[in-house]
């Protein structure tokens, strides 16, 4: 019995970390985090998020390139609707084309629509959401 006890506590030593990894993974995904990081932003329900390119260090500080795939018919009144912020590109495609170069991703910036900005008052943080014609999503640039 004393065997069987052994055995029985190293599968669990060992299954404890795995599903608490993939708990916080659920729990932890793309969407989440860019929610909680910005409070403001709206998202329709159906929008997924990948995170395409992160350079962010253990403060908190860098960049990241997040692909935001949504249903057109969703994104009435949120963030992601176009045609509403027209001054974005002049002011940040600096930014977006700095940020691209970095992640190496090759995303074609000619082709890119600026749709709209978020920008943290009390922190240097700002958000760019682009959407891509040819890729049918939508890029978040966002420098922390």
């Amino acid at each position: 019995m004393k065997k069987r006890n052994k055995i029985l506590l190293i599968v669990l030593v060992v299954l404890i970390p795995i599903v608490w990894f993939v708990v916080g993974r659920i729990k932890n995904s793309a969407k989440d985090a860019l929610l909680e990081r910005w409070k403001d932003v709206k998202l329709p329900q159906s929008a997924s998020v990948k995170e395409e390119y992160s350079d962010v260090g253990f403060h908190g500080e860098g960049s990241t390139i997040l692909k935001v795939e949504a249903n057109e018919k969703d994104i009435k009144g949120t963030d992601l609707e176009r045609g509403k912020d027209i001054d974005v590109a002049p002011r940040f495609s600096e930014l977006v084309e700095n940020i691209n170069e970095k992640s190496k991703k090759n995303i074609e910036l000619n082709n890119l629509e600026y749709v709209s900005i978020h920008e943290k008052k009390e922190k240097s943080g700002k958000l760019v959401f682009t959407y891509s014609e040819k890729d049918k999503c939508y890029y978040l640039f966002e420098d922390k």
